[in-house]
């Protein structure tokens, strides 16, 4: 996986994370 490909990764799963809190 590119470093490109974990970075939108980590910032979908924060996204996420701000939604369902």
């Amino acid at each position: 996986m590119s470093a490109l490909g974990v970075t939108v990764a980590l910032l979908v799963w924060a996204a996420f994370l701000l939604l369902v809190s």
